[in-house]
């Protein structure tokens, strides 16, 4: 497999990371909202989580730049 197709596919599984990080954050928030989990759990899992999208957000960007470069 050529480097850019392994690159965008490389992409494409980190775009669907973040979504899916996204979606735990809602998911988190909903459950603290109805008492299911307490602050102290929810701020742990929740920094976590906020983190690890700043993570994926930030790989997804060097990757477009590579791709766009053509690197």
């Amino acid at each position: 497999m050529r480097y850019e197709v392994k690159e965008s596919y490389g992409s494409a599984k980190s775009s669907i990371a973040n979504k899916e990080a996204r979606e735990t954050s809602y998911w988190l928030r909903l459950l603290f909202a109805s008492k299911y989990l307490t602050e102290r759990q929810f701020n742990s899992l929740h920094t976590d989580c906020e983190e690890l999208i700043r993570i994926l957000g930030s790989t997804q960007l060097t990757m477009r730049t590579k791709l766009q470069k053509g690197l």
